[in-house]
């Protein structure tokens, strides 16, 4: 896509800027729009969706780069779904294990459901929390309590599987996450997809309302006061605000990408500080020959590759992918490389021709991203998320999953965070109705 023909140098006015693109932001703009509040988007890339990101292939079953699933039957995501008449279907709880160089099905594997497996974990985490114990990280504490985990300490490799179900579940490393996971994290269950991909729901998000949507447009810095905001682009090009929402991802605000004059007060920056910024790849293989029987969908694995799905065409076609969360790997030929062996691993093949692995994505080596998504750092303060999520001086705002206490790196946090700094924003623009006369008449006792 060429880049958009805006004059260098020009100046743009609206009542709130948006720095940032993804589901967030779409949603932040829908609700300033039904107030009659203006707003423009500011994104770095030439697409919308940020981190969800849906790749349509001739054919074959389209390619989830980012998020994939909608978890859990409550989360506000149904409610942009039923707004745009956007199907969904839910995704089967039961899928395979590949342990003890076996692949079974999980009905017949020894250990429970991972929604029970992480479940488990994460009570136990709490309690042991509450009961005042030091936060050795969640991965590390695995080892401590591993009789109390059903299925674990009785199956070989057993305690491997469920490390790498927390690495893909959180995107971080075995001695960063913190136990604190288990007090913040909803971990919903059943899971969700969109037949068409994630990628339907932003687009039409985008199309939804009259804003100004400016694409390849990189914010590099943002001066804000009582004057209001103004974001100056790569480009040159500088537009203004009463307000400005901020969305970009954890790991641009921990690398400074985005310049703030002034800085941000030190309780938001130490929030910043504190989180971490979540490591996820994916690495993807399309086919027309059967690698797997027809009825793998899913398959968790103490191998490398941690993760995969598997999503097929009526005529046979097949795209496969591994989430490989909490590593990093020096080229896209080591993530190849991994998926490949994992995959001649498991389903056994004489014939290489079909597992030849083609495109990969490795969401913290993009530019305008650094993160997959965030995640709690041990030894760090409860209330980092809560923090970064206040206004600041009531001119900047602050939104996308990072921000959300309960539910960071869903997409429905990141919708629900989208929502509340709009309405923060609406709550100030907005006059509150006054009282009815009849709460401010002296109630008169009757005797």
């Amino acid at each position: 896509m060429p880049a958009p023909d805006y004059a260098k140098g020009s100046h743009t006015d609206t009542d709130v800027l948006i720095v940032g693109a993804g589901a967030a932001a779409l949603e932040a703009a829908h609700t300033l729009a039904d107030h009659r509040i203006t707003s423009i988007i500011l994104e770095a890339q030439a697409r919308i969706g940020g981190r969800i990101w849906t790749q349509q292939n001739n054919g074959f079953p389209p390619k989830e780069k980012g998020a994939l699933q909608i978890h859990g039957e409550d989360a506000v995501t149904f409610n942009v779904l039923q707004r745009h008449n956007i199907a969904w279907q839910a995704v089967p709880n039961e899928g395979h294990t590949y342990i003890g160089n076996k692949l079974t099905q999980d009905r017949h594997s020894p250990l429970p459901p991972t929604e029970v497996l992480i479940g488990s974990l994460l009570q136990e985490a709490k309690d042991y929390l509450e009961k005042g114990g030091q936060d050795i990280g969640i991965i590390a504490f695995v080892d401590l309590v591993a009789d109390r985990l059903p299925g674990v300490s009785n199956v070989r490799k057993g305690k491997r599987l469920l490390k790498n179900l927390l690495r893909n579940e959180f995107a971080s490393n075995d001695v960063s996450l913190s136990a604190l996971v288990s007090e913040q994290v909803s971990y919903c269950v059943p899971n969700f997809i969109i037949p068409n991909g994630y990628g339907e729901m932003t687009e039409r998000m985008a199309q939804e309302t009259s804003v100004d949507t400016r694409t390849q447009t990189p914010v590099q810095s943002i001066r804000w006061g009582q004057d209001g905001v103004t974001a100056k682009a790569k480009n040159g090009q500088t537009f203004h605000g009463s307000q400005a929402i901020i969305t970009v991802p954890i790991g641009v605000l921990k690398e400074k990408r985005l310049k703030f004059s002034p800085a941000l007060p030190p309780k938001t920056r130490h929030a910043i500080e504190d989180l971490g910024a979540g490591k996820a790849s994916k690495v993807f293989l399309e086919t027309n020959e059967p690698v797997f029987d027809a009825d793998v969908e899913a398959v968790r694995t103490k191998e490398e590759s941690q993760l995969l799905t598997i999503r097929r065409s009526n005529d046979s076609h097949a795209t496969l992918w591994a989430h490989i969360g909490g590593r990093t790997y020096d080229s896209p030929d080591a993530l190849r490389a991994v998926l490949r062996d994992d995959i001649r691993k498991m389903a056994s093949l004489d014939d290489h021709r079909s597992c030849v692995p083609d495109d990969v994505v490795s969401w913290e080596k993009l530019e305008y991203f650094r993160c997959a998504y965030s995640y709690h750092e041990r030894g760090i303060q409860r209330d980092c998320r809560a923090e970064l999520a206040k206004s600041i001086g009531h001119i900047l705002f602050f939104a996308g999953e990072a921000t959300h206490s309960k539910n960071p790196g869903t997409v429905h946090g990141a919708l629900e965070s989208g929502i509340r700094a709009a309405q923060e924003i609406i709550a100030l623009r907005v006059p509150t109705p006054p009282p009815p006369l009849s709460s401010l008449i002296p109630q008169v006792r009757a005797w």
